[in-house]
């Protein structure tokens, strides 16, 4: 694979490092660096007559675009490839190595779309359409060249940490420092999360009820969830009350403990499957699982529930 300028190959070119960073805004980056192998100047003209004063070659205006497919998706246009800095290269007397670093800019959409594609299996194929513009004596040539970058599941799972993927798939929800303290169900999220990553659905919604019941026993909710159970099928103080009179009076947090109560019994359906037929969770199920659980999670302490 090269750059050339009228069948003379100036540099050759192939996959020398992949990684990503948090780009402006929700974008990310992802950076593919190119090894340049660039050869000797032409000592010879094209019929193989020796050259009294050889003139360098010269490789500048590098740009170009780059696409990606997964074995389940078909190729995927994400845009321009721009260099880290200008590039402009000139032959010698020796060939010698040169590094190039590119880049291209894409969207959390971008991302999602690869993610739902990918569905936990296998890496990504990249291909970097590369073009420069060539010089010779005067004469200028315009020279293309293709890089395949084959990233495997584990580098692009390295890449999705670099980027912040996890923040997006949280739908960035803040965890106040209350939840930040208590790292034992936060780490079960971010277990989740990685499962997620992995395609392991089931096992994510799993980390999500053990986060809620870690959450529980630390803030010793089991008493006031049950209360506001009971308040929800009209029953407070013990005392029986007119169903939909109890279910009205019900504060915000007595409300929000239902919820805590709904979360854990949907998460209960991979832990106990017992009495009906598999229903595996979907990956867009076990995020929005995630999402709820990490949402719940966020609410900060509750009041004092009216027992």
């Amino acid at each position: 694979m090269g750059l050339s300028y009228q069948g003379y190959e100036i540099a050759n070119l192939k996959r020398h490092s992949f990684s990503g960073e948090q780009g402006l805004g929700r974008h990310a980056r992802l950076h593919f660096g190119i090894e340049m192998d660039v050869n000797a100047t032409l000592l010879h003209d094209l019929t193989g007559a020796s050259l009294s004063n050889p003139v360098p070659m010269k490789l500048y205006s590098v740009g170009g675009s780059v696409t990606v497919k997964t074995r389940k998706r078909p190729t995927v246009n994400l845009g321009h490839l721009y260099t880290d800095r200008p590039v402009w290269l000139s032959t010698s007397l020796q060939s010698r190595k040169h590094y190039l670093s590119m880049f291209v800019d894409i969207s959390p959409e971008h991302i999602e779309a690869l993610e739902e594609s990918r569905n936990g299996e296998g890496g990504l194929e990249f291909t970097l359409s590369i073009a420069a513009l060539t010089e010779h004596n005067g004469n200028i040539d315009h020279a293309r060249e293709s890089v395949l970058f084959s990233i495997n599941q584990s580098d692009w799972l390295n890449v999705l940490t670099q980027i912040g993927y996890g923040d997006f798939i949280l739908f960035e929800i803040p965890a106040p420092m209350s939840v930040a303290a208590d790292t034992d169900y936060i780490a079960r999220l971010r277990n989740a999360r990685q499962d997620i990553w992995l395609g392991k659905y089931d096992e994510a919604v799993i980390a999500c009820r053990t986060a809620l019941a870690c959450y529980w026993d630390a803030k010793k909710l089991a008493g006031a969830i049950t209360a506001s159970e009971r308040v929800f099928c009209g029953k407070r103080n013990g005392a029986s009350t007119d169903g939909a009179g109890a279910r009205n009076t019900m504060s915000k947090d007595e409300r929000f403990l239902l919820l805590y109560r709904a979360a854990k019994h949907l998460t209960d359906a991979p832990a106990h499957p017992e009495g009906r037929p598999p229903q595996p969770f979907t990956r867009s199920q076990a995020i929005s699982v995630l999402g709820i659980v990490a949402a719940l999670l966020s609410a900060g302490d509750l009041d004092q529930v009216v027992m």
